[in-house]
């Protein structure tokens, strides 16, 4: 006995299940909202997907919802990794959480600089450098002070 996928490779299910067939593989743990790999796996082209999509408005808002669900599988894998990351002692993704949850405490301050116009300055707050000391005294032996790379904004022991 063949597999389903086997089935909707081979054409049997008509439009209508290869519609239904599309939506259940788009949200799979494995496609996460790709259309490419979706379409792939089952076995149809791309073309005929956005095709179906524009012609049939049901079609187009089960897709929507769909996708809509396998975006929310994949922001709860991204934290995940993200917790990982921070676990792990990812200075970047430390960095990132603490200016995107807390901006007021620990993001950028942008001034003026009069002789030049307009100059971006990122000014660490003094919470974010104590932590960040704490980070490098655990991880270096240095005493945390730290210089950041005017190319790519990494920060590096001194």
């Amino acid at each position: 006995m063949s597999d389903k996928s086997d089935t909707i490779k081979k054409g049997r299910l008509g439009r209508e299940g290869h519609k239904k067939a599309f939506l259940e593989v788009l949200c799979a743990s494995d496609c996460l909202g790709n259309v490419m790999v979706a379409a792939r796996k089952t076995g149809i082209a791309r073309q005929t997907l956005y095709r179906w999509r524009k012609e049939d408005s049901d079609f187009a808002a089960e897709w929507d919802e769909y996708k809509a669900t396998a975006d929310d599988m994949l922001v709860d894998e991204a934290h995940s990794a993200l917790i990982g990351a921070i676990r792990a002692g990812n200075v970047t993704a430390i960095i990132f959480t603490l200016k995107t949850l807390r901006p007021e405490k620990w993001g950028e301050v942008h001034r003026k600089n009069d002789n030049e116009g307009i100059e971006d300055t990122h000014t660490l707050s003094p919470e974010f450098r104590e932590s960040l000391k704490n980070f490098y005294e655990k991880r270096n032996d240095n005493d945390g002070t730290v210089r950041v790379s005017k190319t790519d904004k990494t920060l590096y022991p001194v």
